[in-house]
């Protein structure tokens, strides 16, 4: 009925019926009056009839307002009901989004402190490495410091020994050593400056899903003051199912933070991984290095001892010559003296001969013992002579050989003894100079 619709309960008054059925209404708008020219009253049954018809009528009209309140009534309550369910839905969702949200705030957060911590920790290896390959430097410039100290010695010293042989090693591996060192440290840092983007990707997203976190925690508090304080929340049991609620994007959204996880996972294992590499490598390298370094100070060590015995030696040897040489040069000066003491008594015994020759009468002139024994004499001189001049010429020869082998003695000697000073100030140098010389 329409006036149940307007909401009216009291049903409008029908009109008495008549001959025409119709009442004249007011012309100053007040209550209508009904007409008096019905013409004859109507019969009592007909009268009885009308007013049982008008009862049944107020009857189905108020049992049709009641059905209307009624309907309206559980509509009322199920549109509450819906409402009501449709909030704790909603709740629901935002409840589990923003547990996600925390879940995936709290991932991100721990991998944000332990990726900066082993960038930290990467840093710290790069520096280390820079001050190793730095300390290294001192050690390579005095090894070729010494390696062209060593090309000035005497051409007879320029020899490949084991001291030089322990240089070119130690400067092989103190090259080697820097170059690795330095490879190692622009590795570290191009990884280091990739676990840097991906620092600066993951603190963005954990900015933005924070953010999103504050606004979902403001929606949850808005819809506590709409829904009330005693609004039953049902937790959505599987709010990232998308073939339930349709969570696509949420389901991408998780997925691309975990892919950045893993991201930051495998990135930061390379870190951990490079800087043990690096720690290993850089012990090893140290070793090699103190160990080439120590083996060059030994052998220049032993090569300074073993330059030094050789020169005591060859002045021992010298100490020797020129005493056989003093032998020698007294003993020719004997033998001249010798040759010139048979001067006289073979210039004698010629006189004689030649005197008793020219002077002696014919007849006297005969071998007689004295004419026999002059040329007996000379004879015996001659030979003592020739003997003389032949031992005299071999003293020379000897005192010839003996000069020229003091003189090789004293310039292997002066050879040596530069070789020993510059082994010498080699050895003086230390590594500790090395940056200064630098």
């Amino acid at each position: 009925p329409r006036s149940a619709r307007r909401g009216d309960s009291t049903p409008r008054v029908q009109p008495s019926p008549g001959r025409s059925g119709r009442t004249t209404p007011d012309r100053t708008g007040g209550v209508a009056t009904p007409r008096t020219d019905w013409g004859p009253a109507l019969k009592p049954n007909d009268w009885r009839r009308a007013t049982h018809e008008q009862f049944h009528q107020s009857e189905e009209t108020r049992r049709r307002a009641s059905e209307a309140v009624r309907r309206c009534g559980s509509a009322q309550k199920a549109s509450q009901q819906k409402r009501q369910m449709a909030h704790e839905d909603i709740s629901g969702l935002l409840h589990s989004k923003v547990h996600n949200t925390e879940n995936l705030i709290k991932a991100l957060r721990t991998r944000l402190d332990s990726l900066r911590s082993a960038i930290v920790l990467a840093n710290k290896s790069v520096k280390s490495l820079a001050e190793m390959h730095t300390q290294r430097e001192a050690p390579l410039t005095v090894c070729l410091w010494r390696l062209d100290r060593r090309k000035r010695r005497p051409r007879g010293e320029l020899v490949v020994d084991p001291c030089q042989e322990a240089l070119e090693a130690e400067r092989t591996t103190l090259e080697r050593a820097r170059k690795a060192l330095h490879s190692a440290a622009h590795m570290t840092k191009t990884l280091i400056h990739e676990a840097e983007e991906v620092y600066d990707a993951l603190e963005l997203d954990h900015r933005d899903k924070a953010q999103a976190a504050v606004v979902d925690k403001r929606c949850l508090t808005w819809m506590s003051h709409v829904v009330g304080a005693a609004a039953q929340i049902r937790p959505n049991p599987n709010p990232l199912d998308p073939e339930v609620h349709g969570s696509k994007a949420e389901r991408q959204r998780t997925q691309e933070a975990e892919r950045l996880l893993n991201i930051a996972r495998q990135v930061e294992h390379k870190l951990h991984s490079t800087v043990a590499k690096n720690q290993s490598m850089a012990s090893g390298l140290s070793r090699d290095c103190d160990a080439a370094t120590h083996r060059s100070e030994s052998t220049l060590r032993k090569r300074i001892q073993e330059t030094e015995s050789m020169a005591i030696g060859l002045g021992e040897q010298i100490n020797l010559v020129e005493e056989k040489l003093e032998v020698a040069i007294s003993q020719l000066r004997r033998t001249k003296d010798h040759l010139k003491a048979y001067e006289a008594p073979v210039a004698v015994a010629r006189t004689q001969l030649n005197w008793r020759k020219s002077m002696m009468p014919g007849p006297e002139s005969i071998q007689d013992p004295v004419t026999v024994g002059l040329h007996k004499t000379l004879k015996s001189h001659a030979g003592d002579i020739e003997s003389l001049r032949e031992r005299k010429s071999g003293l020379e020869g000897t005192i010839r050989d003996l000069e020229a082998t003091k003189a090789r003695l004293t310039r292997n000697l002066h050879d040596k003894t530069k070789a020993r000073d510059i082994d010498r100030a080699l050895s003086s140098h230390t590594h500790a100079r090395g940056a200064w010389m630098a």
